[in-house]
């Protein structure tokens, strides 16, 4: 069971952005060139809290107080694109990036003991375990002076705040090379090879001992930001786009490479080992592993690729158009070593799923307590493989000048994943089924100055997810809209 809660209190966001460029268009030369320049400046109060946990059942939870974290991103750029013949173009380009992210007077309150009653913050005593009259809490015994909701007073047993200050910067050039072949004045074939780059970061400062005794390292707590390093990516793309049949079909087809290092990851990753009373039984063979929700560095990962989409545009008479697209991405993992699959580990069997493999016990550090599994060959997260669509509207015009339209949408998508796991299950997959949505609509357009629009959305009433994770035992998600019937009118004045 669980009972988990994350939660903003309160925050405050300040941004801001200015970018200066120049243009130049010339005969063989276009060029652009400028200066970014990006500051933010946050604050916010943010915490967490699991209201039952082994071994008592007593509740745990952690305050994070941010009145100040600013994050700063200054980049200088220029592209050229060359025309150094009469159907070809060469593009050169480049960018230098300086990131920097900083915390000041920020604080975290409380902590992960389980075996602490600190939360109840002395509103209520369960007793002591093993004796009678002890009785773990239910929802009842809880009270808004306890946790989250009690501010940072309600913390004040579980000791004083670890301090949360701190700052890093982070820099990067990046480019772009590229060829581009005009086949005709509606086709052209081009290839290119850049690369991109994301700052690295860190978290919030919390013990990686989890409150126990590290097997490396100092007695005591020991506290970190987690830091993670920038990740880079490096692409390849050949490709080809062209409008055909006078312009009423358009094609792109790329074919693409990309390789990513130190790719950023974020989940639950090893912390630390810590020493326990005694030998870690069957059912926990990592009880001497403490983890915590970080972001981390994977690596390499390479992912190659093919991208396919076709759109169509065609009028079968004056007032009818008839509109479609496809499209296919083919995109795989190839190599991503120390993937770690935990989805809804504890109830896979029980589903007829294929379990979970057994956590890493070898000597590696950064793979202690993974459950290591190949996902070799498995597709990106949220990119279905077939995508489809045709749309049709015929206008009826009356002698009056009024205009009626109805018009008529239904798209197609392929199974869609959104995890690196690409889990086929009935009852804990991590996919959306292939599906297909329904829109339509009937206007009317007026010879004057209004115009009014009936439709509906998902007229068949499609229950389908953009987003699902592992609740434990079930599958958590959002979930597009359902049928949404609805009336617009618009006036021009």
């Amino acid at each position: 069971m669980r009972d988990n809660t994350s939660i903003t209190l309160d925050s405050k966001y300040k941004s801001f952005v200015h970018e200066l460029q120049f243009k130049h268009q010339g005969e063989r030369l276009n060029l652009v060139s400028g200066l970014f320049w990006m500051r933010e400046k946050n604050a916010i109060n943010y915490a967490q809290e699991m209201l039952v946990n082994a071994p008592f059942g007593y509740p745990i939870s952690q305050f994070y107080h941010q009145p100040d974290r600013q994050i700063d991103a200054k980049a200088i750029f220029s592209q050229a694109d060359w025309h150094f013949a009469p159907t070809w173009t060469a593009t050169i380009g480049g960018r230098y990036s300086r990131d920097s992210k900083t915390d000041h007077g920020g604080q975290v309150y409380g902590g992960w003991d389980s075996t602490s009653t600190a939360y109840y913050n002395g509103l209520y005593n369960p007793g002591t375990p093993g004796e009678p009259g002890f009785r773990p809490h239910n929802g009842r015994d809880l009270t808004e002076q306890m946790g989250p909701f009690g501010g940072i007073d309600a913390y004040k047993l579980w000791g004083p705040p670890a301090e949360n200050a701190n700052s890093a910067s982070w820099r990067k050039f990046t480019y772009r090379l590229g060829l581009t072949k005009d086949l005709s004045d509606d086709e052209i074939l081009f290839t290119s090879l850049s690369s991109g780059y994301k700052a690295g970061g860190f978290g919030d400062k919390d013990d990686i001992c989890d409150g126990k005794v590290c097997v490396d390292g100092p007695a005591g707590p020991q506290y970190t930001f987690f830091p993670y390093r920038p990740e880079t990516v490096t692409n390849l793309e050949i490709g080809y786009k062209g409008l055909l049949l006078d312009k009423r079909l358009s094609l792109s087809v790329t074919a693409f490479y990309s390789r990513y290092k130190d790719m950023q990851v974020t989940g639950d990753f090893f912390a630390a080992k810590v020493h326990v009373n005694e030998p870690c039984p069957d059912w926990a063979p990592t009880c001497d592993v403490v983890k915590k929700w970080q972001t981390v560095n994977v690596g390499v990962v390479n992912i190659p690729g093919l991208e396919v989409e076709v759109e169509v545009d065609y009028l079968p008479t004056p007032n009818t158009r008839i509109g479609g697209f496809f499209s296919y991405i083919n995109s795989k993992i190839k190599d991503y070593p120390t993937f770690s699959d935990e989805w809804n580990c504890g109830m896979r069997e029980e589903f007829g799923a294929v379990p979970c493999p057994d956590p890493y016990t070898g000597s590696a550090p950064t793979l202690a307590g993974r459950q290591i599994y190949d996902i070799t060959g498995n597709h990106l997260p949220m990119t279905p493989k077939f995508t489809a669509g045709v749309n049709v509207s015929h206008t009826f015009k009356f002698g009056n000048g009024y205009e009626l339209v109805p018009w008529l949408n239904v798209k197609w998508q392929d199974k869609m994943y959104f995890t690196l796991r690409n889990l086929d299950n009935a009852h804990v997959s991590d996919a959306q089924e292939a599906h297909a949505t329904v829109d339509a609509s009937l206007s009317l357009q007026s010879p004057s100055f209004w115009r009014a629009e009936l439709y509906v959305l998902n007229a068949t009433d499609k229950m389908s997810k953009n987003w699902a994770d592992d609740a434990g035992g079930f599958i958590r998600a959002y979930w597009n809209d359902p049928r949404t019937v609805g009336l617009r009118v618009r006036f021009d004045y």
